[in-house]
């Protein structure tokens, strides 16, 4: 229940404040560790995306409670290859927001190593009225692909938080904020003699070329932001709620030249959510309602720079011209609101018999403003929908609890406008538009197996899941290219 379930044990775990650890109530240790495979092919997808993913890796955590602080610590080790990868020379395709990104025409495997933790304790500060907390995230890769033109990528991610919660009877307010800080790093070269093109994307397919390349370029992507979120909950005699609305900014700069001395582009990133929660608790069964809205916003400052080099009474200095700087260029809308709910059986002999679940979405998007001027642009209104269906049963001591759902999205309404100039990849505006405009139907099967009989004392259980996901396209006509797939396995132990 503790890793399935956490919202039925504590409701703060549907925030991101680090105090809410502290309503965790173990009464000593729980920890598990487990290895991780997933494996997914992307036919329709963004243009700049993998369409291949390989992935292994493993992650250890626990959660345990020493006097009366409560401690949380997360450690992962991820191996991952990506194949039929275009455009794209910078492989931090989770966190990066920056549009001006470096890229080539050649594909081939691509190959990332990383490593991530967590570290996370709560405590309280003043009896049983105000408890204090903190976390501490840090992701670390290195990337290299096998073709030229050869890239290697060094990605690195930091954010620290903070957070408080005030308790007064049935009700609590929390408060919670903190920095964030992340670093890619990117250096290409070629190895054979050939001369290749390397290219900045500006949107919507153009792009500005470096000419004949043959030698060597990096670049270093520097993002540095900061979040902040507020939370109330209350507890009835037999229901609970809460409400969090989430704050997240991020600048980001792409420099580039010696010593990393011109700016080549700069992105601003916004996003405000919210997410409430009504759970109510009935003898033989519970009621969770999720009502979530979210909504981001991405602007840019245009820049062109140039270096020369320019003697001055007889010694050389580099000088850095500014041929364009324009701010405020509104590159990205993403707006979101939606509706989940729950049903879920109490059991007899276990906490649960099965659960039905329904969620309905409604989604925005529109690219109005890239970064280079006018040339073009695209928007989508979809409704995105879905319905799970669990069961969890026993058999010969074995907990066995097979999952499957249905879900869809459905474009009600999109438009796009695309304008060739020079230095222009038509493949990229039109198969970024896809990725957002086509209808589709989703499947998800799995299975979740989990056993105590074991002649280990110090082992609690083990347990197996497989999952996976089966998306068709069907307005595509192409059966090769009409559907996405994607599977994952994992083992582990609880102790």
């Amino acid at each position: 229940m503790l890793y399935s379930h956490p919202e039925l044990i504590n409701q703060w775990s549907l925030t991101k404040n680090p105090a809410g650890l502290l309503f965790f109530d173990i009464e000593e240790r729980v920890s598990r560790a487990r290895s991780l495979g997933e494996m997914t092919d992307q036919h329709q997808r963004r243009a700049m995306d993998p369409g291949r993913t390989r992935a292994l890796g493993m992650q250890t955590e626990s959660l345990q409670q020493i006097g009366n602080v409560n401690v949380r610590g997360l450690f992962g080790y991820q191996n991952t290859h990506y194949d039929d990868l275009l455009y794209n020379g910078n492989m931090d395709f989770r966190h990066n927001r920056n549009l001006y990104m470096v890229g080539d025409t050649i594909g081939g495997r691509q190959r990332q190593e990383g490593y991530y933790f967590l570290a996370e304790l709560a405590h309280p500060l003043l009896g049983d009225r105000l408890f204090g907390g903190v976390r501490m995230n840090y992701e670390s890769a290195v990337g290299a692909k096998m073709q030229d033109l050869r890239n290697r990528n060094t990605i690195s991610k930091a954010d620290f938080t903070t957070g408080l919660i005030y308790n007064y009877g049935n009700i609590s307010a929390g408060l919670s904020g903190g920095y964030v800080s992340e670093t890619n790093f990117v250096n290409i070269r070629a190895e054979l003699d050939e001369r290749h093109t390397l290219f900045y994307h500006m949107g919507m397919g153009h792009y500005s070329a470096s000419g004949n390349f043959s030698g060597s370029e990096s670049v270093r992507y520097e993002g540095g932001g900061y979040h902040a979120g507020l939370n109330f909950q209350y507890t009835g005699e037999r229901w609970q709620t809460i409400h969090s609305v989430d704050y997240y900014h991020l600048n980001t700069e792409a420099l580039v030249g010696n010593s990393y001395r011109l700016i080549n582009g700069i992105t601003d990133y916004d996003r405000i959510s919210y997410r409430g929660s009504l759970l109510r608790e009935r003898p033989r069964h519970y009621h969770h309602f999720r009502l979530h809205a979210s909504a981001e916003i991405t602007n840019a400052t245009e820049v062109r720079q140039r270096s020369q080099s320019q003697p001055i009474d007889g010694v050389y200095y580099t000088i850095i011209h500014t041929i364009r700087w324009i701010e405020g260029k509104h590159i990205i809308n993403d707006v979101s609101v939606g509706l989940d709910y729950q049903f879920i059986k109490r059991g007899n002999r276990r906490p649960l018999r099965y659960q039905l679940t329904a969620g309905a979405s409604l989604h925005l998007y529109d690219a109005t403003h890239y970064p280079v001027q006018n040339y073009g642009y695209y928007d989508v209104a979809s409704l995105l929908a879905k319905f799970e269906y669990q069961h969890f049963f026993s058999w010969r001591r074995i907990n066995i609890s097979p999952v499957m759902g249905l879900g869809g999205r459905f474009v009600a309404d999109s438009d796009a406008v695309f304008i060739p100039f020079p230095n222009y990849l038509e493949n990229v505006p039109e198969t970024d538009h896809f990725y957002y405009s086509e209808n589709y139907y989703r499947t998800r099967m799995g299975v979740e197996l989990a056993t105590d009989r074991l002649p280990v004392s110090s082992i609690s259980s083990v347990f197996m899941g497989i999952h996976s996901v089966f998306t068709h396209y069907p307005d595509i006509i192409n059966v090769d290219e009409n559907h996405n797939f994607s599977m994952s396995l994992s083992l582990g132990i609880t102790f």
